[in-house]
């Protein structure tokens, strides 16, 4: 009877470390799948952005027309293809003339410099030092492998752009049957309180892209007009590119200075001094009024962690993990606030809810 007694002891103590067993296992396995296959799953999180942006403008039009929400969802669609086309028809040309002046100005401007170098001694150190790095480019064997090579990563960026639509649009066609077959995975119990978690993760989301959209069309115009006022060649490019790489925090910014630099430094020094300071002027207002203002709805990320997810995400996925590293930080702020911050301490100062009152 003793022996017994201590096997039925035993035997929850040993069910439950199987139980931790199995699903350490489990979430190893879930890692590894996550880890190898990364770019999809930050493509799905792309694509479920674009959804939520346009279910979000439709919703909007929907509550304010007597359209239904797929009619909504289609004009929606429409317009943006439309202002795609009127963008192409009246800027494309400008564009695609200014890329190719912005490329012969940026080598222009890279012979100025090594011209510059080459009068002074540690000019002529550097130049030497970056003379000496192998060129694959300058070895005939590999010109093939270089253009293999430029053509795979075009198609792939090409793929990923389909894919990165073709999620949005499903997704967004019917957002309620994907939400509620993701909740139905889920114990009985835990699905109202895990369906209020989903609604406050797509607030959070909508209005940090709205604010996102928003500041880079700002940052846009910004650098345009300043660029044009201060004379420096080839604004309606720079700008389009301060804007696009704007939606990257901090990286984004600095990118998109360095070409003005090259182009301004073609010029005059007084030129890149003037650029350099409009360039830093319109980050700080970007940085300090208008991210505060535009995303006084959303999560607010501090500097520190945007830079600590931007540099585990390049590490781990590259570029694309760069450019999605603060909507996943933002949504990581919510989970944790949502499951652990809200459930175990019990910390109600803190704010979890940004949607609108």
């Amino acid at each position: 009877m003793d022996q017994l007694e201590q096997q039925r002891l035993l035997h929850p103590t040993t069910r439950r470390i199987l139980i931790a067993i199995s699903l350490g296992a489990v979430a190893i396995i879930l890692l590894y799948v996550l880890y190898t296959a990364i770019e999809v799953f930050l493509l799905l999180f792309a694509g479920l952005l674009l959804a939520l942006f346009l279910d979000g403008v439709s919703s909007w039009l929907e509550a304010r027309t007597p359209l239904p929400q797929r009619a909504s969802l289609g004009l929606v669609i429409f317009a943006m293809l439309a202002l795609l086309v009127l963008f192409g028809w009246m800027v494309t040309p400008g564009l695609i003339r200014q890329t190719e002046q912005l490329s012969s100005s940026l080598s222009e401007s890279w012979q100025q410099i090594t011209n510059s170098l080459e009068q002074s001694t540690w000019g002529q150190q550097l130049l030497a030092q970056l003379q000496d790095i192998p060129s694959s480019a300058t070895q005939g064997s590999s010109i093939l492998t270089n253009i293999t090579g430029i053509f795979s990563r075009t198609l792939d960026v090409l793929v990923y752009i389909a894919i990165f639509i073709f999620v949005g649009f499903f997704l967004a066609l019917n957002p309620e049957m994907y939400r509620d077959g993701l909740l139905h995975l889920l114990p009985l119990a835990q699905r109202e309180q895990s369906r209020k978690l989903l609604n406050v993760l797509a607030s959070t989301m909508r209005w940090w892209l709205a604010g996102r959209l928003a500041s880079m069309a700002i940052v846009g115009v910004l650098t345009t007009l300043g660029l044009m006022l201060l004379q420096v060649p080839l604004a309606l490019i720079l700008g389009f590119l301060a804007s696009i790489l704007s939606f990257v925090p901090i990286v984004g910014p600095v990118l998109a200075l360095v070409p003005a630099l090259l182009v301004a430094a073609g010029n005059s020094i007084e030129q890149v001094i003037y650029v350099l300071l409009l360039y830093q002027g319109i980050q700080i207002v970007e940085s300090y009024m208008l991210t505060p203002l535009i995303q006084e709805r959303a999560v607010s990320l501090p500097p520190v962690l945007t830079v600590i997810s931007q540099v585990l995400a390049g590490l781990i996925a590259g570029a694309l993990g760069v450019a999605l590293a603060q909507p996943l930080a933002a949504v990581s702020m919510v989970l944790v606030r949502s499951l652990y911050v809200d459930k175990f301490l019990t910390d109600h100062s803190v704010q979890v809810d940004p949607t609108p009152n």
